[in-house]
């Protein structure tokens, strides 16, 4: 099920550099050492963005490439003590900026990620951040605007976003439509929403580092397989199309002729519209 939203977007009033400055009061039980600042971002313009998290003793920043779409970002840093968490975003010119679950506060981690004693580093990879800090991202912001200390602006509906929910830890997270894959769920074409059940980190931690050990040797090759076959299908669709534009013919169909129009196990002869495609096919019988 996806869930259709709109985000809000802030607008600077003459102002060369743009700075906005988000407060929050840790909320979270603690069962981590770890502070954590993580949201989606979306320029009118690509544009650089410095992102400090402050939390009186400890304080990280970050310069992070936004291009014109929606973005992931994050910052963490270890600050057991923390109460007062305080986020600046800073960027020299005056776009206006998209957002959508910006939030701060000390992390709560499942237990499967806990059992594996994780580093900063660990959770700060490019790739899972901010899903990895398993925070909510439900609303437009979940943080205080310190209007003393931010740079004159207007507060504006924004863009629309779409959100999913996690099967897993259950969270409502954004998916981008245009660009699959590309938020806070993997693609997955035989999917319905077009995306995995799960969020990215979820199938990181709780999935892929419980399942994939266990995966027997069969298993993990044929999965090879179909990525392989993907890869030529799928990934380089020049090969299909040309095929196409010769014959007419799409892949199914391809496959139909190639077994003289019969069912490859009892050679019955079968319609197209019969025919269904069943899992591995080695790529020598196309």
């Amino acid at each position: 099920m996806l869930h259709q939203v709109k985000t809000q977007a802030l607008e600077f009033i003459d102002s060369e550099k743009s700075s906005l400055v988000l407060t929050n009061a840790r909320k979270n039980p603690v069962n981590s050492n770890f502070i954590a600042f993580g949201g989606f971002l979306y320029p009118l313009e690509a544009i650089s963005i410095e992102v400090k998290l402050d939390t009186g003793d400890t304080s990280k920043s970050k310069v992070i490439k936004l291009t014109n779409a929606w973005n992931r970002i994050g910052v963490i840093v270890d600050a057991p003590e923390t109460e007062i968490i305080t986020v600046t975003l800073m960027w020299t010119a005056s776009v206006r900026l998209n957002f959508w679950g910006l939030n701060a506060d000390a992390l709560n981690l499942p237990n499967e990620i806990l059992s594996l004693k994780p580093s900063a580093s660990d959770l700060q990879q490019s790739h899972l951040v901010p899903e990895t800090f398993y925070l909510p991202h439900d609303a437009a912001l979940a943080m205080e605007i310190d209007e003393e200390r931010s740079g004159p602006f207007h507060l504006l509906e924004g863009e629309e976003i779409t959100l999913k929910k996690c099967s897993y830890c259950g969270r409502l997270l954004p998916v981008n439509m245009q660009r699959l894959g590309s938020l806070s769920f993997h693609k997955h074409n035989a999917k319905l929403t077009n995306h995995q059940n799960e969020c990215r980190s979820c199938k990181k931690w709780r999935i892929n580092n419980n399942f994939n050990p266990l995966r027997t040797t069969d298993q993990l090759h044929e999965s090879s397989v179909i990525t392989r076959e993907r890869k030529i299908f799928l990934r380089e669709p020049e090969i299909l199309q040309g095929i196409k534009e010769r014959t007419g013919a799409g892949w199914k169909s391809q496959v139909w002729e190639r077994f003289e129009r019969k069912c490859f196990c009892c050679g019955k002869a079968l319609k197209l519209e019969e025919v269904q495609l069943d899992h591995t096919r080695p790529l020598a019988y196309l």
